[in-house]
């Protein structure tokens, strides 16, 4: 045990020792002395080559001679210990393997021969290799030459220095570089080294974070493959494919392509808000939380509670100025106030029923559960939120998206606000990631607004039919590209519905720049991109912990969480999940049916005909959802109240595969009946409510947003 401890650090010590070596033969000061070296050393073999009589004997008198070969010895000395110490620190494989390290060497070794014999031996023999001693002239040329040229890459290199002498070297190049120089070295096996020029390529090409799909279609099943296309950038590549097959006639189908809380609920001050110094009220949620009357007092009074109330007061208080907010929408009365407040009082719950609160608020679920947050976490109060002018901006919001849309319409916009808050709140999300005041709203605010105004068909569709969306942003992200502007062309547009008003311009811009944010990432092509970023971070041991990286990380994971909500339906219940998934799988087969009587090609999983919806929903928990809260639940355990869900989803649908691929081929699929009072393993397979149906009317155009305002209204 002795002896191998000993060998080990004599291991450790040479080991150490080579890593010195290493970065001192790799250093700035070596290569501006092996340059040196090499332009002096072009001056000497000159001198002796350029002087030759006919016979290629040199005309230099003996001294002469004598002086350039010692001068030419001690050069290669220097390159011939250059050598030495580039063996002892990389290996002696590093000149052994590469050829052109290894005619250096040769060339080094061999002209320091001949100067060694230009010294010691004045023969006539020594005089008739005239020739070998041209021919190993210009090879010490060549070796000259690479050398010159190695070190002047290498200072470049290092380097890509302006006038001024900043570094402009992106942190892509610089991996580059260092894989580069991974690439050749001499110990590396013939599969190792392709991997790292395969890394290159990747680096190069700009898609870090794409999933490696081309090979993908052939290896899996067609479904699967279809939502690693989807989930990419590759629904471009996709698209364009398409587009090009239907120039020629052969329609196929293609891919689609703020503040914190404590534990306690209480909504935490920033350092930056204007109420900086304001002592923070009481928690109004530990009364909520133990489920006691919320039963709104009489007497709704229009001040806000003074500072020195308690809970319960602070409680009745909520309940009041909500009440008054129900009664000015006229969404109160018919409807029994302890029901509404019951399920109100669930919602940081994880499967909260956001359609039970629309039945009951008669299609007010947005801007209902919109006021009651901004209330209990007093959002209004702590960045300066004008109260009326959200209420009416909130009422606009609902207003434009498209009652008729099976999916996409208002409560969907609620459903993915009360996600987002059981993230920021139940899941954890605002203590690990310490979420300001003004994100915590943002974040809110991108949930309600993420879908106005949706079409009901997706940004494939869009571009392919040249919709007025596409033309004005470019094919790129085209309805999260109009789901921002016009929300915020409805606040920038007047003081009635401009929640900024009282705010500070920095402000504005801070909930700005994470609405935009998160609202775009809910692009579908971007999915893996931001999945991959979020694996990158996470194992790199210092996410969400590391100061100079705390506000991209964040604004990482937000955009994170506001996708994953918008995607959360197959990780709740199976009731709420199949209720979801019927109108999406509706909305998708209306659009199939728009794109066979445009006579563009059908995308994938929208044609009625060939689309298993089982299989299509076991793809969709998969490839896209399962791996996103897996990951998520990395970085907020709490997340794995969803991923069970997600478990016991999929093996709900694997049950009915093959049942309805038999009745899709006859035309008769259908949706599931549910038992609520059954566990979903339990749930008959081949129980079917009414069936999918093509809608009887003429398909609705898609409304065309007014052009944009030649003077974009200024930030408050």
């Amino acid at each position: 045990g002795t002896l191998s401890t000993a060998l080990q650090d004599r291991e450790d010590g040479v080991n150490q020792r080579r890593l010195r070596v290493a970065k001192f033969m790799e250093s700035k000061v070596v290569d501006q002395f092996i340059i040196a070296i090499v332009i002096l050393y072009l001056v000497i073999v000159f001198g002796q080559m350029i002087p030759v009589d006919k016979d290629g004997n040199s005309e230099l008198t003996d001294s002469q001679q004598d002086a350039l070969a010692i001068a030419d010895l001690c050069i290669l000395t220097i390159f011939f210990g250059e050598i030495s110490l580039k063996i002892y620190a990389f290996g002696y494989l590093l000149y052994v393997s590469q050829p052109m390290y290894f005619l250096d060497a040769i060339i080094v070794v061999a002209s320091m021969v001949l100067s060694v014999l230009d010294l010691t031996m004045k023969s006539e023999a020594l005089n008739r290799l005239g020739r070998l001693r041209a021919v190993l002239r210009l090879l010490r040329l060549v070796l000259v030459f690479r050398k010159f040229s190695n070190a002047s890459e290498e200072m470049s290199d290092k380097k890509l220095m302006t006038g001024l002498g900043y570094d402009l070297a992106s942190p892509a190049q610089r991996v580059v570089q260092l894989l580069a120089t991974l690439r050749d070295f001499s110990r590396l096996s013939a599969a190792q080294r392709n991997d790292i020029i395969w890394a290159i390529s990747v680096i190069d090409s700009g898609k870090l974070y794409e999933p490696i799909t081309d090979d993908t279609e052939e290896a899996v099943d067609d479904n699967l493959a279809a939502w690693l296309v989807n989930a990419s950038q590759g629904a471009d590549k996709q698209r364009d494919r398409a587009v090009a097959k239907e120039t020629k006639g052969e329609a196929r189908s293609s891919a689609e392509s703020g503040g914190k809380l404590n534990s306690r609920g209480s909504f935490r001050k920033s350092e930056s808000t204007s109420n900086a110094g304001r002592t923070p009220r009481k928690s109004i949620v530990s009364r909520l939380h133990r489920g006691d009357s919320l039963e709104p007092a009489n007497n709704i009074p229009n001040t806000p509670a003074d500072e020195s109330v308690d809970a319960a007061s602070e409680a009745d208080m909520l309940l009041r100025k909500f009440a008054a907010f129900r009664n000015s929408r006229g969404i109160s009365g018919t409807s029994s106030d302890s029901a509404l407040v019951a399920i109100m009082d669930g919602i940081t719950d994880w499967d909260f029923n956001v359609a039970q609160l629309d039945n009951l608020t008669h299609g007010n679920a947005l801007s209902a559960v919109s006021m009651y947050v901004l209330y209990r976490w007093q959002v209004f109060d702590r960045i300066d939120l004008h109260e009326q002018a959200f209420q009416n901006f909130i009422g606009k919001i609902q207003e434009g998206y498209i009652k008729s849309n099976p999916f996409h319409n208002a409560v969907h916009g609620a459903d993915v606000f009360s996600t987002v808050l059981w993230l920021l709140t139940t899941g954890g999300l605002q203590e690990i990631a310490d979420v300001t005041d003004e994100e915590f709203f943002a974040t809110l605010l991108a949930g309600a607004i993420h879908d106005f105004e949706h079409p009901a068909v997706n940004n494939i569709f869009c571009v392919k039919s040249r919709h007025p969306y596409a033309v004005r942003y470019n094919d790129t992200s085209v309805l999260e590209m109009h789901h921002v502007a016009a929300s915020y062309r409805i606040i920038l547009e007047g003081t009635e519905c401009n929640i900024f008003q009282s705010m500070k311009d920095n402000s504005y811009l801070n909930i700005r720049s994470v609405v935009v944010s998160t609202v775009l990432a809910t692009d579908m092509s971007h999915h893996f991109a931001e999945l991959g970023k979020l694996k990158s971070r996470s194992v790199s041991g210092n996410f969400l912990k590391s100061e100079a990286d705390m506000k991209s990380d964040r604004s990482l994971i937000l955009n994170v969480a506001v996708h994953a909500c918008d995607i959360s339906n197959p990780a709740k219940s199976i009731s709420t999940y199949v209720y979801w998934a019927e109108r999406a799988m509706t909305e998708f087969f209306a659009q199939g049916d728009r794109e066979k009587e445009l006579g563009i090609p059908v995308s994938m999983f929208m044609d009625r005909a060939t689309t298993n919806i089982a299989k299509c929903q076991i793809g969709f928990i998969d490839i896209i959802v399962s791996p996103l809260f897996s990951q998520l639940q990395q970085v907020l355990p709490r997340v794995e109240a969803a991923t069970k869900c997600l478990d016991s989803n999929k093996r709900f649908w694997a049950r009915r595969v093959d049942h309805m691929e038999t009745e899709m081929t006859k035309g008769t699929q259908a949706f599931p009946i549910l038992h609520s009072d059954q566990d979903p393993d339990q749930q008959s397979p081949t129980a079917s409510a009414a069936q999918i149906r093509p809608p009887p009317d003429e398909p609705r155009q898609i409304p065309v947003p007014p052009g944009p305002n030649p003077q974009e209204p200024q930030p408050p």
